[in-house]
C-alpha cells in the first residue's frame, strides 16, 4: 500500500518542518500514532512496528543524532 504523505497526514507536502510536526502528533496523537503504524506496515500483517514499540521509529524521524534520539525516547512512556 502506497499513500501520499500530504493526503494521509496533511499538515503540506513532505519537508523537515513536516516531518517534525508529524513526530510530534504521533507521540501525543493516539489516532495519528495509530495511522503511523498502520502505514509503517504498508498494510502487511502483522506490520512491523506496533502498540508496544513504536516509540523508537517515531523518534527516529526526526531525531538524527544519538543524543536526541535517546532523549525523544526517554521522553516518552512505555
Amino acid at each position: 500500500m502506497e499513500y501520499d504523505f500530504e493526503t494521509a497526514y496533511g499538515g503540506g507536502p513532505l519537508s523537515p518542518t513536516a516531518l517534525d510536526l508529524l513526530a510530534a502528533r504521533i507521540i501525543a496523537e493516539p489516532k495519528t500514532r495509530a495511522k503511523f503504524i498502520d502505514d509503517y506496515g504498508s498494510g502487511a500483517s502483522p506490520g512491523t512496528i506496533n502498540a508496544g514499540n513504536w516509540q523508537s521509529s517515531a523518534c527516529a524521524l526526526s531525531n538524527l543524532d544519538p543524543q536526541s534520539f535517546a532523549a525523544c525516547c526517554a521522553g516518552i512512556p512505555q
